[in-house]
């Protein structure tokens, strides 16, 4: 946010300033790269599900799944998409390859993320 009101006043020389030095907040990075249900939004367009409700992504329809994706906290079996809620944490189900965690969650290495792409910690679309 200060960034934002320092390029608002400094003007657009500033901006190209910014960009080309990657000053951009965490969830501006974020921002359109289908993040996983669970995950903090503030667009429809910044989930998978294209459904951003109350500030986090959920799945479309009225429906009671949640369809979480791997690496957010839950509660049962029903809440992740995965069908696997171990120590209250969305996980792929055993048999398949690794924690495999949605867009926006949390890692350390490309093989954690569904995309395969684990960028400054977090999981993004490739």
């Amino acid at each position: 946010m200060l960034i934002k009101k320092a390029l608002y006043l400094l003007g657009p020389v500033a901006l190209v300033f910014a960009l080309v030095l990657g000053l951009a907040t965490s969830k501006e990075a974020l921002a359109g790269k289908d993040l996983g249900n669970g995950m903090k939004c503030t667009f429809d367009s910044d989930c998978a599900s294209r459904h951003c409700s109350f500030k986090v992504c959920k799945a479309k329809g009225g429906g009671t799944k949640k369809n979480l994706a791997n690496g957010v906290a839950c509660t049962f079996d029903s809440d992740c998409e995965s069908r696997h809620c171990s120590f209250k944490v969305c996980k792929a189900k055993s048999g398949s390859s690794g924690k495999q965690l949605g867009n926006g969650a949390a890692c350390t290495f490309n093989s954690d993320c569904e995309s395969k792409n684990c960028s400054f910690k977090v999981c993004k679309k490739r």
